[in-house]
């Protein structure tokens, strides 16, 4: 009995030792974000008429370093459920909420070596007509060329499937 209460110590001071280090080569930023912005040109020329985008509510970024304090990796998150797009345009205001992070990962030299993103951008709907409009999954994407190396999840704003979420304004 005395052995293994030893052992639970010896685990114990380890896991806290080891936390202890790992916590330090960390740096979390969080900010509220708000910003309002017309659509880009792919929904002006889709829908024929622009689009109001209000985004708003926190963000969390988390820098990791190595011991020897070279960065490698960055993951910023959004608010958990508590992120939010309005769309508006011709007097109707669709709403969502977001809950997504972006994962990048870098070389030694500091150049990004991947880019991730994972969760839900968004997923506009109407009261009885369900989905118009939806952005989610996993995205992988080459830093270098913007290809896209792995994408799970429908992507209807990437790829330009807008006709629902275009007609939902009319």
């Amino acid at each position: 009995m005395k052995r293994s209460f030893s052992l639970f110590v010896l685990v114990l001071v380890t896991l806290a030792m080891t936390a202890g280090a790992a916590s330090a080569n960390t740096n979390v930023v969080t900010w509220a974000h708000d910003n309002f912005r017309f659509s880009d040109r792919l929904v002006n020329q889709t829908c024929g008429f622009r689009v109001g985008f209000h985004a708003f509510g926190p963000y969390k970024a988390v820098d990791q370093y190595n011991n020897d304090g070279v960065l490698f990796r960055s993951i910023v998150t959004s608010g958990g459920g508590g992120y939010h797009f309005t769309a508006t345009a011709n007097g109707v205001t669709l709403e969502t909420q977001s809950s997504y992070m972006i994962i990048y990962t870098y070389n030694p030299d500091g150049s990004i070596a991947s880019l991730r993103e994972d969760g839900l951008h968004f997923g506009f709907t109407v009261p009885g007509e369900g989905i118009v409009l939806v952005d989610t999954g996993r995205l992988d994407v080459d830093p270098e060329t913007g290809e896209i190396l792995f994408e799970g999840g429908p992507r209807q704003f990437l790829h330009g499937d807008l006709d629902a979420f275009c007609a939902a304004f009319l």
